[in-house]
């Protein structure tokens, strides 16, 4: 046959049929009728989605299956520009009602936080050297363990020569063959 008749066979699913005899019936592998019936009957969303707007729906979703901030902000708002997405992906990731519905949206398909730990926990135990070095990272990232990301401090010229004097004062002025301004000033170009 091949040919699958949606609506019958959601008929014959409420009698009871099991996916094995409905694949026999219309002649297809029982992987085709699982997606039949997951695409006719899409499982309801978690209730905190109700709550977002349709672009922080999509973000949620897209940060669900790994992608950057900055993809998801391209994926769900209209972003001129990488640097643009990168900053609203960043506010919009730190929102505390984005944060619950990405945890709510990942226990929604199957992804707890203990089945996640249970999957971690077996590449930590993978032969596969870089399988066990990636795994061990991402439980790192998970705890917080590294510092955070990099931050880019610029001062002016006052700034710089008040923290050498307060160096000098704490090293009884021991710090003047070490720190040079002009040096410094060299550096910043």
């Amino acid at each position: 046959m091949g040919k699958v008749d949606v609506n019958e066979m959601l008929q014959l699913r409420e009698q009871g049929w099991t996916q094995t005899a409905l694949a026999e019936r219309y002649g297809v592998s029982q992987p085709r009728i699982a997606k039949l019936i997951r695409r006719a009957c899409p499982p309801p969303e978690p209730e905190c989605m109700a709550d977002l707007t349709p672009q922080e729906r999509t973000f949620v979703k897209a940060k669900a299956v790994g992608v950057s901030n900055t993809q998801a902000a391209f994926m769900a708002y209209e972003c001129k520009d990488r640097a643009s997405a990168k900053s609203l992906g960043s506010i919009t990731h730190k929102r505390p009602r984005i944060q619950a519905a990405i945890r709510e949206w990942l226990e929604h398909v199957g992804l707890t936080p203990e089945y996640r730990a249970a999957r971690l926990k077996s590449c930590t135990d993978s032969k596969d050297p870089n399988v066990i070095l990636k795994a061990l990272d991402q439980s790192h990232r998970i705890l917080g363990d590294y510092s955070p990301e990099r931050q880019e401090v610029r001062l002016r010229d006052e700034e710089i020569r008040a923290f050498i004097a307060s160096i000098r004062v704490m090293c009884n002025n021991e710090a003047e063959d070490v720190v040079d301004i002009q040096e410094i000033k060299k550096l910043e170009q």
